[in-house]
């Protein structure tokens, strides 16, 4: 499910005790300098997590007449092709990835499965992240991207470590928990 954006970052205000901050965020008007920063402290947390720990995946179907797929026909901005199969079968194709494009030799309707990095967000725009990424993880980093943006390193060093710590968190969530089968004698 998706979270609101104006959601994380009137938690990650009232976390660095910033009420005045949280009210202007949940109110959705982002007239203050202070708030366009915490935004832009989002935006750069969203695409840390996007790109490097869990990659946000996407499918589009495209109608290939030409043989190549410009990255302007995908619905967002694609950082790594993982899979392009034909829409009706299922079955994969064969492609190659161009600085432009995609190319494959098939000329019929196919599925392409790629991780893409976010696009700035406003704040009146929802977040789009596994559950696993909780409000508590994105407002963590963005209140650490915050306070290295106003020079505040000491506390951004806190929040750091209080964002690392559940994204390692997350990270095992993720993983799926496997017990042994017990023996008796």
């Amino acid at each position: 499910m998706a979270t609101p954006v104006k959601d994380i970052l009137s938690a990650a205000a009232e976390s660095m005790g910033r009420a005045d901050l949280a009210r202007e965020a949940e109110a959705g008007s982002s007239s203050s300098e202070e708030l366009s920063l915490l935004l832009r402290a989002f935006n750069v947390i969203q695409n840390e997590i996007a790109l490097d720990y869990f990659p946000l995946k996407a499918q589009d179907n495209v109608n290939v007449r030409t043989g190549k797929v410009p990255y302007t026909q995908f619905a967002e901005i694609p950082v790594r092709i993982l899979r392009v199969t034909l829409t009706e079968t299922g079955e994969d194709v064969g492609f190659e990835v161009f600085p432009d494009y995609v190319a494959t030799d098939v000329r019929d309707l196919i599925t392409i499965t790629y991780e893409y990095a976010p696009r700035n967000k406003k704040l009146t725009e929802n977040a789009a992240f596994d559950p696993a990424i909780s409000v508590r993880l994105l407002s963590y980093g963005t209140a650490s991207e915050f306070l290295v943006a106003c020079g505040r390193y000491n506390e951004a060093c806190v929040f750091d470590r209080k964002y690392r710590e559940a994204l390692g968190a997350a990270g095992r969530q993720k993983k799926a928990v496997t017990l042994r089968a017990r023996r008796w004698a």
